[in-house]
């Protein structure tokens, strides 16, 4: 097995460390260099994550690092990918007074490599989330969600 490490920057939680293992054959889509003979046995892919931030843009000391702490510790840990899993343009008077684009602005300027859509970033509608969308500079990604029986937003 190969060992994988991620770590988690939430914005309302402190970071921490997880590790999880997986099969040769798990991994082989991932590097095919895998297999040769020089490859080294252990790969380590640091991932920072956050969910469920809710339009929190400003730090609260003890409880949330806010978009531009969160930014510093991505500049330190320097990520493999910067990754968010949704829920993340309403919440608090700033991210819905500008329905999700000051949100939308912070992200990028933080620099996420993807987003999942969460079932509160269709709150402002849909039209408005297609608007948000096109201001990211990474994608939203989703598999289950369909427009006129069409993908919504690009799978992966």
């Amino acid at each position: 097995t190969r060992d994988v490490d991620t770590q988690q920057a939430s914005t309302q939680k402190p970071t921490r460390t997880a590790t999880f293992k997986l099969s040769n054959a798990e991994t082989a889509s991932l590097s095919p260099r895998m297999f040769a003979t020089n490859a080294p046995q252990t790969t380590t892919h640091k991932i920072l994550h956050t969910n469920d931030i809710h339009g929190r843009l400003a730090e609260e000391k003890g409880r949330v690092i806010g978009m531009a702490k969160l930014k510093t510790v991505k500049e330190q840990e320097k990520p493999d990918l910067m990754l968010d899993a949704g829920d993340a343009f309403q919440g608090l008077p700033l991210s819905n007074q500008s329905k999700g684009e000051e949100m939308a602005k912070a992200m990028n300027a933080v620099g996420y490599d993807a987003m999942a859509v969460g079932n509160h970033e269709f709150d402002f509608g849909y039209d408005q989330l297609k608007k948000l969308e096109g201001m990211l500079d990474f994608p939203m990604l989703s598999t289950n969600v369909y427009k006129d029986g069409k993908r919504a937003f690009k799978p992966s």
